[in-house]
This record gives C-alpha cells, structure tokens and sequence, in this order.
C-alpha cells in the first residue's frame, strides 16, 4: 500500500461515501458531496489527487481486490436439474424406470468468469487498448449480394 503525506478532506470522504452509494458515479457523488457543478464536470480534479488515492488505498486495498478476483475467476451459479433414474441402476431398488427427481446442481457461471478474467487484465494492462482488425487488415469489406436464380 502506498504512503502519501496528505489527509483526505471530510468532501473527499463524502464523495467516496455517496459514489459507493449510487453505484460508482462519482459526478453525482461529488455533487452530492457539496463540490461545485463545475468540479464534479471534470471528476480526475479529485480522482487524481493524492489523497484521494490514500482513500482508494485504504477502502480497497490491493489484497481485496486480488482476492474477490480469484474467487470471481471460479464463480458458480446453482441451476435446476431434473434427474432421471434408470430401472437397471444397481444403486436404486424403490424407484421406477422413469422415476425423476428435481435436484439443483452447482455449475460454472462463464459469463460472470469472463467479466472477472477481463477486470484481471485490464488491472494487469494486458488488453490492448485499441481493437486490431485481424480479418481485412483494415481494409474495407466489400458486401457482395446475390440474388436466387428463379427456377419457374
């Protein structure tokens, strides 16, 4: 954690307060926060200060955010699964061949383990900022359109 020599204000603290409130919009939190419309317009006069760094340092510690990261990576999500019993199961001597069960199941939730892998990189400045063109080598495609030959 890095060591700074300033203090955070009781407006800075407030800001992180209300921007933890809404969901992150920090304009709005430093509105509501008391700063002036046109401060809260240009939100890196705070973001990027030294004590406001102290704050982000404090309230989301690199250890945190490493660690909710690791267990994002493995999320699950619990599904309902219906079970199906086969008559010849040496295992199961009361139920019918076609006896079923609705059962819930863990699974791997992949799209909340992509967001998670796509934060890790982009903390770790490992996805290229800009989108490369793989395909056309930026060069126009050309949409070519044909038309069914009638056989009547």
């Amino acid at each position: 954690m890095a060591t700074y020599n300033t203090k955070a204000t009781l407006k800075q603290k407030t800001a992180l307060k209300k921007m933890v409130e809404n969901g992150g919009n920090i304009s709005k939190a430093m509105r509501d926060a008391g700063y002036s419309k046109q401060t809260a317009k240009n939100p890196s006069k705070l973001t990027k200060s030294k004590s406001w760094q102290q704050l982000m340092d404090e309230f989301l510690p690199d250890a945190k955010i490493i660690k909710v990261i690791q267990e994002g990576l493995e999320a699950n999500r619990t599904i309902s699964a219906t079970v199906v019993v086969k008559s010849d199961d040496p295992k199961v001597r009361t139920k019918q061949a076609t006896a079923r069960d609705v059962d819930f199941i863990d699974v791997p939730d992949h799209a909340t383990r992509h967001k998670f892998v796509e934060t890790a990189v982009k903390i770790k400045n490992k996805l290229p900022a800009t989108k490369t063109d793989i395909t056309t080598d930026g060069l126009p495609i050309e949409v070519v359109s044909y038309r069914k030959k009638d056989n009547g």
